[in-house]
């Protein structure tokens, strides 16, 4: 199983109660797939089931509070002048340290992405990871989609994933959440 998975649906979890077709619509796996997530889940004590759907257990909420209290948000976005292809998703993550970004970027094109940018919040705005340079002097309009989409605390980490089709930017972008966070 994917570990990304996981961590995708105990996000969704602790967010609110959902069922196992709404886990799937939102994660682009197949019914299947999430029901046997959610199964193993449940048998750890980590999730539990009503007929509204599965909701995170407090027994989940400790074990994984560190894990889901470093993501901000998950979002689609829409990118103009940064756009490589048709497809955006993005996370905001409450994180200093991480592995060269290019670890990251080989993950995600693993998984099917077209490519990956990586943003630091900071104290005089948002600047790319690798190089520190400025996004509004790069990119005007896309620095001001990006700080309208997110609430930045200094030295947080904006992931953007792109992708020709929706579910693999998704996919991607959690395949890359996990191995930070994780």
């Amino acid at each position: 199983m994917k570990s990304y998975l996981r961590l995708q649906l105990l996000f969704l979890l602790s967010q609110a109660r959902l069922g196992r077709r709404s886990l799937a619509k939102l994660t682009g796996f197949p019914e299947l797939t999430v029901r046997r997530e959610l199964e193993r889940l449940r048998e750890q004590r980590i999730i539990d089931f009503s007929k509204d759907g599965a909701m995170l257990s407090d027994h989940g909420k400790e074990q994984y509070r560190s894990s889901l209290a470093a993501i901000g948000a998950v979002k689609d976005i829409s990118l103009q002048e940064l756009a490589l292809d048709q497809y955006s998703v993005a996370a905001i993550l409450h994180t200093q340290e991480i592995k060269p970004t290019w670890q990251y970027r080989d993950l995600a094109i693993k998984e099917g992405a077209t490519a990956v940018l990586f943003i630091r919040c900071g104290s005089k705005g948002l600047h790319f990871a690798d190089s520190c340079d400025k996004l509004a002097t790069k990119n005007p309009r896309d620095s001001e989609t990006i700080a309208a989409s997110f609430i930045c605390s200094e030295d947080d980490l904006i992931i953007i994933v792109f992708a020709q089709e929706k579910t693999i930017a998704s996919q991607s972008l959690w395949r890359v959440i996990d191995a930070i966070i994780c």
